[in-house]
């Protein structure tokens, strides 16, 4: 909910850099958000998959995005703003308080290393000749 009145505070698009800039947190934490919506969303009215290629996307569901320079802007879906515009956000805090920042520190990267998968690999785990 913090990051949509953010944006509805934008006019309803922003970038997660300018939601950053403006209201603190870190970019990823605005993508975050915009997929995690987006995931509860399709899940909550069964829609299918959004596929970008063979990655599937969430953040489509709530927003319209464009690419803008080397950022990737978000636009909420118009009935997403409406029904914003139509209920009490007083009690949401616009700004990313001590404690969230924290926590958004807290959250380490996950390295991992992957192992070459060969053509020597592949023909031992199938039934068939390399011919």
């Amino acid at each position: 909910m913090q990051m949509l009145k953010a944006m509805l505070e934008l006019g309803g698009e922003a970038s997660c850099k300018k939601l950053s800039e403006t209201y603190g947190g870190t970019p990823n934490r605005y993508v975050g958000c915009a997929s995690n919506l987006g995931r509860r969303v399709k899940q909550y009215f069964e829609l299918p998959a959004c596929m970008d290629q063979e990655q599937e996307r969430y953040f489509p569901f709530p927003f319209v995005g464009k690419k803008e320079n080397n950022e990737y802007v978000y636009r909420m879906r118009p009935e997403l703003k409406q029904a914003l515009e139509e209920i009490d956000l007083s009690d949401v805090d616009l700004y990313v308080s001590a404690d969230e920042k924290i926590e958004e520190e807290k959250v380490e990267e996950i390295k991992i290393e992957l192992t070459p998968y060969t053509k020597d690999d592949f023909l031992k785990d199938v039934f068939i000749s390399e011919d």
